[in-house]
């Protein structure tokens, strides 16, 4: 339960299950202005916890991520929408950014990204609307990351410009 440390902030420590990977458990410590402002917090995270969302982000990898995003964010696509987006992840975001961690991502490794896409021998000529299409779904993903709190920024929104001066 909450408690008032010696500075005026409350505190609770959050226990948010076993991660599925390595066995651990999972904490997290919510401080806040207010008991009232902690408790909110701490239902929330035991919510998302419970829905499976909740991992440590500076923890998280983008092919974590890519899994997460699709499995609770985009449930409300169509069926059609749902799938070209699992392409573009499995055959180009997850192959050439998964080992990262989803807060190391910046705009000059997505425009890296991006020019590795239009650039690839192996892959043969990809047109110019494929390339902007897996960009916008990057950049979905991203973005959903910063509604969440897991990221600051969205590292793939300034490549876009860059991206619309080569196509």
């Amino acid at each position: 339960m909450p408690y008032q440390q010696p500075d005026g902030r409350w505190r609770v420590d959050v226990s948010l299950g076993r991660d599925p990977v390595t066995g651990k458990a999972r904490r997290r410590t919510v401080r806040g202005k207010s008991e009232a402002e902690v408790l909110a917090q701490m239902r929330k995270l035991q919510v998302e916890a419970d829905e499976g969302i909740v991992k440590d982000p500076s923890k998280l990898i983008v092919k974590e991520w890519c899994k997460i995003w699709i499995e609770q964010y985009t449930r409300h696509l169509a069926p059609r929408t749902k799938t070209l987006y699992e392409a573009d992840i499995n055959n180009y975001i997850v192959p050439c950014l998964e080992a990262y961690k989803l807060r190391a991502l910046n705009r000059p490794m997505v425009q890296q990204f991006v020019n590795g896409i239009m650039d690839n021998p192996l892959k043969g000529k990809i047109a110019p609307k494929t390339v902007h299409n897996i960009h916008g779904t990057l950049n979905r993903l991203l973005n959903q990351a910063v509604e969440i709190d897991y990221l600051p920024v969205n590292p793939a929104t300034s490549t876009m410009r860059h991206l619309n001066q080569r196509i």
